[in-house]
């Protein structure tokens, strides 16, 4: 093609003609559509479609799997709060009834 400065040749005006040609059917007498290249358009789209469908399937699987983890933190974050509630508990009853068992030592 040519670039600033450069002088056409005449192959080059024949080029873009027969670029005009393939690319406007209306340029042509006898157009045909290639139907290997619509073939295989075809096929990669399924492909693409097959893809896209297995991408999805597999994002609910993880949203579904994340959703119920989260849903375990939350219970283990609730049953360990409820642990840390009842070791407390504990820790203050020994505590009096060590305070209890001095008080009787020193009676």
């Amino acid at each position: 093609m040519v670039s600033g400065g450069q002088i056409a040749s005449k192959y080059d005006y024949e080029f873009v003609a027969d670029c005009t040609l393939l690319i406007d059917p209306y340029y042509l007498s006898n157009y045909s559509v290639d139907m290997d290249s619509l073939e295989q358009t075809d096929k990669d789209l399924e492909r693409l479609e097959k893809q896209l469908r297995n991408l999805l399937t597999q994002i609910e699987k993880l949203r579904e799997e994340n959703q119920s983890l989260h849903n375990r933190q939350e219970a283990l974050v609730n049953e360990r709060a409820s642990l840390v509630a009842k070791n407390d508990e504990a820790r203050t009853k020994v505590e009096a009834m060590i305070n209890r068992l001095k008080g009787l030592e020193q009676a």
